[in-house]
């Protein structure tokens, strides 16, 4: 059985029976259980150290929320998934709790507004998706707030760029 990595690739595999392990709960038919990873060094999460991720799965596919969680108690990553494919809100914070990324999916896909922080909580870009892909303004901020790049994107492709204040 394979355990699907919800880091921002979706493609990042691990084999349970190969990971360092602790289940919470398990139901013996595959039907429906909770399974909580805990990593003792690296994890998925660049560079969060003693994480814990806890997955719901339902008829065998990712259900409901995914959770990691740092020693502390600190949630540092959730998303949200439908019938095993990503859908909903996805956010990911410092291992001290600050908002670090904020995107909502849709079957699958980035659908909508993504804002991205400085480690300060300062926003530092807003970004428009549709079905995966960018489409619309992104706005970059320096740390101070101020507006220093427009990217306007049409289906994926750059149509301006145009840099408005000191970075």
């Amino acid at each position: 059985m394979f355990h699907v990595c919800p880091h921002l690739s979706t493609t990042t595999m691990y084999n349970i029976n190969m990971v360092d392990r602790s289940c919470n709960k398990f139901a013996k038919d595959n039907k429906e259980y909770v399974m909580s990873l805990y990593w003792k060094t690296e994890s998925f999460l660049s560079s969060k150290k003693n994480t814990i991720v806890t997955t719901t799965y339902k008829d065998g596919k990712i259900d409901n929320i995914v959770a990691a969680r740092v020693k502390t108690g600190n949630i540092v990553m959730t998303q949200q998934y439908k019938d095993g494919v990503k859908h909903g809100l996805y956010e990911s914070r410092t291992i001290h709790g600050t908002l670090y990324t904020q995107v909502y999916y849709k079957n699958g896909f980035m659908d909508g507004e993504r804002l991205c922080y400085y480690p300060s909580g300062v926003l530092f870009y807003t970004s428009q998706f549709k079905h995966g892909l960018l489409d619309g303004k992104n706005i970059y901020y320096n740390i101070l707030g101020d507006i220093t790049v427009v990217k306007m994107y049409k289906k994926g492709v750059l149509v301006t760029r145009e840099v408005v204040g000191d970075v």
